[in-house]
């Protein structure tokens, strides 16, 4: 036996396995979950001038003081229902050799596309400047973009922060962005009073700006299209950034940006029919529910296109994008 292939049969490692697993999800940080009981209903709303008005309180002898009223107006919430579900063969699992565990793994798979679903709504509400009153949201392009020589980072996210109508306590950078700012010159020098390098952390300005949280947005999706063979990864948080005031415990008198209104939590249902294929097959469903709304929007600012959109020279890449092949799928 001359070969050493000849004396030995390839197998699937027990002990090793290539599992792609994205990063953290912040959508439900910038959006937190109210629990309701019914599918839809109303909700009241105080008008917001009636709360913030200079009010003449003088009296004069004998007068009666000056009427001040304030008044309640209704919105309206409908949670929609989402699920996502596999079919698995009871073949399929009689078969599997460890590691893989085939109930476990599309479980696993479902909810991180759920999840994936859930971040793509919370970027596209939070990301978008037409969900921001005027006045409340900037453009910056050419030289005043972070990272470039006219940026003024520092002062857009600290003016951001005071222009919410109630001061912002969350702020939310795309991957991009945050890259950019943590070394834009104006803000190192704030934060640290250095001006010939290097880069700031979450915590350095979460504790400068006097804020609660600094989110980043690391997810990605698939942008290629269908059939194509290639995964362009993509980020779910765009070249932006909001400045937003987020109330994590919603409820009676409360105030934040959004709520997302929710009335089941997120399940997952396994069932079997015999009646499928030769021995029958598992059926997997993940669901959940929930309403995405803005219910105040002036307690959010908005900075669109705060770094290009097309932070790295792409043309250094092979292709044209950053790019992962996809393997062939196991017949």
């Amino acid at each position: 036996m001359n070969y050493p292939n000849q004396a030995h049969y390839e197998q699937v490692l027990t002990n090793f396995c290539l599992f792609y697993l994205n990063n953290q999800f912040i959508g439900d940080n910038v959006i937190p979950v109210f629990p309701v009981n019914k599918p839809s209903d109303l909700f009241y709303v105080f008008d917001p001038v009636d709360f913030f008005k200079i009010t003449d309180d003088s009296i004069a002898p004998n007068a009666l003081p000056n009427e001040a009223a304030w008044k309640v107006f209704k919105e309206y919430y409908s949670v929609k229902d989402r699920g996502l579900s596999d079919w698995l063969p009871a073949e399929t699992l009689a078969a599997a050799d460890a590691p893989l565990k085939p109930l476990t793994d599309t479980v696993e798979f479902l909810m991180m596309l759920s999840l994936l679903k859930n971040e793509k709504r919370a970027a596209e509400l939070a990301f978008t400047a037409a969900n921001y009153p005027a006045g409340y949201k900037m453009k910056l392009s050419g030289d005043r973009q972070w990272g470039k020589s006219g940026s003024t980072a520092y002062l857009d996210v600290k003016r951001a922060i005071k222009r919410c109508f109630i001061r912002a306590n969350t702020l939310v950078y795309g991957s991009d962005t945050w890259m950019y700012f943590a070394s834009d010159r104006s803000v190192v020098k704030a934060i640290k009073g250095d001006i010939m390098g290097g880069s700031v952390t979450e915590q350095e300005v979460a504790a400068y700006f006097k804020v609660d949280e600094v989110l980043i947005g690391e997810s990605k999706f698939d942008a290629v299209k269908k059939g194509e063979n290639i995964y362009d990864a993509s980020y779910v948080w765009g070249p932006h950034f909001a400045a937003l005031h987020v109330n994590k415990k919603p409820g009676v008198k409360s105030i934040g940006w959004a709520v997302k209104f929710r009335q089941t939590a997120p399940e997952t249902t396994t069932d079997f029919d015999k009646k499928r294929g030769k021995k029958g097959s598992y059926f997997i469903k993940v669901t959940h529910d929930g309403d995405e709304r803005i219910i105040a929007p002036s307690c959010g600012t908005f900075i669109e296109d705060a770094v290009e959109a097309a932070p790295f020279q792409m043309e250094d890449w092979e292709g044209g994008k950053a790019t992962v092949k996809k393997g062939k799928e196991e017949k």
